[in-house]
């Protein structure tokens, strides 16, 4: 274990320890031995540099190392059909922390700690990666930890009530015609799964994971759409709750083209999203069409669809109602539904002339 001791012929306080290669080094450190408050460091540097050789002792004979066990409890986990989105994610997240990990010679829970944790947090904002980014990894990593303690692997989760707060989520903007004229255009000549959920983010308020639907669900003749299963039998909606939804006339001549060509080519859903990183593959689309720094997303095309809802029925036609547009985008809460509403003054300027006020008397 490390130990102080000091020098008849230095003002420095001294350690001895033990190396990573396990022989004993003495060397200074910056605590003078003149100092109370000095002395009272240098004590608590030689307990971190005690548990920290333990941790590397321990570490050189267990084999619980995260690769022997993390990714088959992570599929155990969440790997049922009904939480497929979640296994996908987590998997992800855990790709990010496991190469951290392995970069930084922590194989074992016995090595986890609380300053590394942070060490990650640090490393990876210095990176450019968010708050939120390296908070969601985080907690994952705190639940392997719990794992890993109730297995055995590790003596406590040092990762427990780490009290970091996320920043809240930036409101994504609802596109305006120009934008959605240009990115029509142009996503023609991009990959087909970008086209399918440009058009039905657009005609159907569609959330990205919700465009892959087996074509058998499709119903071209009546106009219908049934939302259930993927081919792979991953649901399609949040809470796993199906519905059917009338298709936008104006979407029908490219969804039936698309419904063709996928059918020839022997494809039994409307597209094929990548596993992973759709939402960067639809940024850096945006970006290459001078569209950066504006905040606009595919999920904007949904936020789109429920703002002009709000603000359908001028010009002497028939409104939308909230019961009918929170049932056509599949919403239980109105306050959910509400919170993708992006009214700006323009679209409430009828507002005041509508109000039905008594004149003012005149002065």
């Amino acid at each position: 274990m490390a130990s102080t001791y000091t020098r008849a012929d230095s003002v420095w306080i001294y350690m001895r320890l033990k190396g990573e290669d396990g022989k004993w080094v003495a060397k200074p450190t910056q605590y003078r031995k003149d100092n109370a408050g000095d002395r009272r460091q240098a004590e608590l540097l030689a307990i971190e540099m005690t548990r920290e050789e333990r941790v590397r002792k321990a570490a050189s004979k267990t084999t619980e190392r995260w690769v022997d066990w993390v990714d088959a409890w992570i599929a155990d986990k969440w790997g049922r059909p009904e939480q497929d989105n979640t296994l996908i994610l987590y998997q992800k997240y855990w790709w990010d922390l496991s190469m951290w990990l392995l970069d930084n010679g922590i194989h074992t829970p016995l090595q986890m700690s609380y300053k590394a944790a942070m060490n990650f947090r640090v490393a990876l904002m210095a990176k450019g990666k968010s708050n939120n980014w390296t908070i969601l990894r985080l907690k994952l990593l705190s639940q392997i930890m719990t794992e890993a303690v109730r297995r055995g692997f590790a003596q406590g989760n040092p990762l427990t009530k780490m009290g970091l707060k996320t920043d809240k989520p930036q409101r994504k903007p609802a596109w305006d015609d120009a934008t959605i004229a240009l990115v029509h255009q142009a996503v023609k000549t991009q990959p087909q799964w970008l086209r399918v959920t440009f058009l039905l983010g657009l005609f159907q308020a569609c959330r990205m994971r919700q465009c892959e639907i087996p074509l058998d669900d499709i119903d071209l003749e009546a106009g219908r759409i049934t939302y259930w299963r993927s081919i792979s039998g991953r649901p399609l909606v949040k809470g796993d709750k199906p519905f059917t939804q009338p298709i936008d006339p104006r979407l029908l001549p490219e969804l039936r083209e698309i419904v063709a060509e996928r059918r020839a080519a022997g494809h039994r859903s409307l597209c094929d999203l990548p596993a992973f990183g759709c939402s960067l593959a639809w940024r850096d689309f945006l970006d290459g069409l001078g569209l950066n720094g504006r905040g606009l997303s595919q999920h904007g095309l949904r936020v789109t669809w429920i703002t002009r809802a709000a603000t359908s029925g001028r010009n002497g036609q028939r409104g939308i109602f909230l019961a009918e547009a929170k049932r056509f985008v599949n919403h239980g809460s109105t306050s959910v539904h509400e919170g993708y509403q992006r009214l700006n003054a323009d679209d409430i300027s009828h507002v005041p002339a509508a109000l039905p006020l008594p004149p003012l008397p005149e002065s």
